[in-house]
Order: C-alpha cells, then sequence, then structure tokens
C-alpha cells in the first residue's frame, strides 16, 4: 500500500488557498505561513480561513512535508475544475 502524500491531507478549497498564499510568496513562503499562524492571521494580507483550518487541523510542522511544485499543481487542478474547464 502506497504512503499517503501530505497534499492528500488537504481539501481542495485549502489547496486553493494554499496554492494562492504560495503564488504570492514564493520564496518564503513556509516563514510567513508560520509567522501568520503565530498570530491567527490577524493582519496578515491574503491569510483566509482555509489557511487557519489548516492550521488548526495539521499544525505548523505540517507544512514541511508539503512539496511546492505539487501543491502548486494541485491548485492549477482545483481552480480549473471550478472554472468548468
Amino acid at each position: 500500500m502506497p504512503r499517503e502524500k501530505a497534499i492528500d491531507k488537504l481539501s481542495d478549497s485549502e489547496v486553493l488557498a494554499l496554492s494562492l498564499w504560495i503564488t504570492a510568496r514564493p520564496r518564503s513562503w513556509r516563514r510567513d505561513l508560520v509567522a501568520a499562524f503565530e498570530v491567527s492571521g490577524q493582519g496578515v494580507t491574503g491569510y483566509t480561513s482555509e489557511l487557519q483550518r489548516i492550521r488548526n487541523r495539521l499544525g505548523a510542522s505540517f507544512l514541511a512535508r508539503l512539496d511546492t511544485a505539487e501543491v502548486l499543481k494541485a491548485g492549477e487542478a482545483v481552480a480549473r475544475a471550478r472554472a468548468g474547464k
């Protein structure tokens, strides 16, 4: 049985929110998101309820297991599916 990928733990809306976060902060997305987690997103531009849900369910350490390219690719797929393409 293959091991579950970290991204498989995320809902489509969480994948999309995380993909948008990464796109806005490509070089420092993990560090910036952990910092936002520490203040529950208060005053942080681009912080959404989906990102808060990731923090509450999976914690900041979960981010280290995510592959950036995989999240971006999955985010594009979710966006396409929602647009009906």
